[in-house]
């Protein structure tokens, strides 16, 4: 919390990289900790829907989409009550995190045999 509010202060890139990679590391705990069967209300991610005949999908994936979805609420709440151009910044800057997340977090195909 200190580190938020330093960088309230300063509107810069490294400010804008800091709250988006905030977002980003607070869905993707969130997407992990659903996928290990930490969090109540939620459960695998999908999963891939080109395998070949051959291949057995086992496991659980990552739920990103419960992260983002998660995550959102989260973080953006105290953004979402002020309309001023910081707090659409931060917004925007939490929402570029996600993105970059959902777009990153690739399924690992691992053979065990």
């Amino acid at each position: 919390m200190h580190i938020r509010l330093l960088l309230a202060a300063v509107a810069s890139k490294e400010s804008a990289f800091v709250y988006a990679i905030a977002s980003a590391g607070v869905s993707h705990s969130l997407a992990k900790a659903c996928a290990k069967g930490l969090i109540d209300d939620c459960g695998c991610g999908p999963t891939p829907s080109s395998l070949s005949n051959k291949f057995v999908w086992a496991g659980c994936s990552d739920n990103v989409r419960y992260g983002n979805s998660f995550g959102r609420k989260f973080i953006d709440v105290t953004d979402k009550v002020h309309s001023d151009a910081r707090a659409l910044m931060n917004l925007h800057n939490n929402r570029v995190g996600r993105r970059l997340l959902a777009s990153r977090m690739g399924k690992e195909c691992k053979c065990h045999g």
